[in-house]
């Protein structure tokens, strides 16, 4: 951990302790200028398929099930759960149908190809960013809301509302370069 001219140094340290790895190609979709915390960081975990869905938690013996909860219908893994199921597919298609644009069910590997396009610092691309990442985060919220006991927070067609509460940060987006 020492310089070369031996003195110790926390930089170094840190650096001959930490991994280094390859940068993801996603990392744009998740941290970027404006994006909610909270939410990149379950963007964050479910990309490193660190939230435990309830194939999970079956894995680990926690669960005797691994019905989805929202639906109750079919293994809950990423992608019934963020696109397959019927509840997210309601949440998607009235955020779709509310920016007057097509849904096209994707898997998760495909819609994070498909996210890359909007990397850049336009209010577009920020606000389609924080858009996703909020939706990723209000799902998983109202699952672990229903894993839980507690009672629905929202029916899938409210959140078609989301675009109006990003509107916050207009202001701010219109007054910065794309």
């Amino acid at each position: 951990m020492d310089d070369v001219h031996g003195v110790f140094s926390v930089r170094n340290a840190w650096e001959s302790l930490r991994l280094r790895c390859l940068r993801v190609t996603w990392y744009h979709i998740v941290w970027f200028p404006k994006c909610i915390p909270r939410h990149a960081f379950i963007l964050w975990l479910t990309n490193l398929d660190g939230i435990y869905t309830q194939t999970k938690l079956l894995r680990f013996g926690l669960v005797q099930s691994m019905c989805c909860v929202l639906c109750g219908c079919s293994v809950e893994d990423l992608d019934h759960l963020f696109f397959a199921c019927p509840f997210s597919e309601r949440v998607w298609h009235a955020l779709h149908a509310k920016c007057n644009s097509p849904w096209v069910q994707r898997s998760w590997a495909d819609t994070l190809s498909w996210m890359e396009q909007f990397c850049g610092r336009s209010m577009e691309s920020i606000v389609i960013r924080l858009m996703f990442v909020a939706l990723i985060y209000a799902i998983w919220r109202e699952r672990n809301v229903r894993t839980h006991g507690e009672a629905p927070k929202n029916e899938p067609t409210d959140w078609a509302n989301l675009p109006n509460r990003t509107e916050r940060i207009e202001p701010e987006l219109e007054s910065e370069p794309n």
